[in-house]
């Protein structure tokens, strides 16, 4: 049993768990642009960074799902410079904010992006930002060596990246409607 919102009590029966599936390992890695067709195919949502932070963080979650990371997220960023605009794929929730210049270690927004205040590899808290001068696409998650933290790397790297897909089986997202956007570019990465 717990709270929701309204502070009323409810019992996990009353709302449906999300299912994991995975869509690609990272031995059968993709790019994003196949990625977001797999999830549309399927009926499904990739899953958050915010998902994908508890799945590198929970030793039995990391056992099932870890040969699937580094893998692409629901989170999606344009910028150019420092000024960005990313949208949560999994709620349609969208944020305006500032890309630290420089790959480092910074401190995370309500996104879990590593966007915030400089900070360095002892603050666990922390996450390393991989990115370059301007990008349009999905972000991904590193989780290299294993269960836990050793690999806190959130990429915002070119679309011939390629990841692990982890999607969730309640549908909320708009990969419709971002597809078309971004199909052209997509294409251009998976040749």
């Amino acid at each position: 049993m717990f709270m929701d919102d309204k502070n009323c009590v409810r019992t996990s029966r009353e709302f449906p768990h999300p299912k994991r599936i995975k869509l690609a390992t990272w031995e059968n890695r993709t790019t994003q642009g196949k990625a977001l067709e797999l999830a549309k195919k399927k009926n499904v949502q990739l899953l958050s960074l915010l998902e994908i932070e508890k799945i590198i963080g929970s030793k039995k979650l990391f056992e099932r799902y870890g040969d699937c990371i580094p893998c692409w997220t629901s989170i999606h960023v344009k910028y150019s410079g420092t000024d960005c605009v990313a949208v949560d794929l999994s709620t349609g929730k969208k944020l305006e904010c500032k890309i630290p210049e420089d790959d480092g270690w910074y401190k995370v927004n309500k996104f879990g992006l590593p966007f915030g205040e400089a900070s360095n590899s002892e603050d666990t808290s922390a996450r390393y930002l991989w990115r370059i001068d301007s990008y349009c696409g999905l972000v991904s998650r590193g989780g290299y060596g294993g269960f836990g933290r050793d690999g806190r790397i959130v990429r915002c790297v070119d679309g011939d990246y390629r990841c692990g897909v982890l999607a969730t089986s309640i549908k909320t997202h708009r990969v419709g409607d971002i597809l078309p956007r971004i199909n052209s570019w997509a294409s251009r990465s998976d040749t």
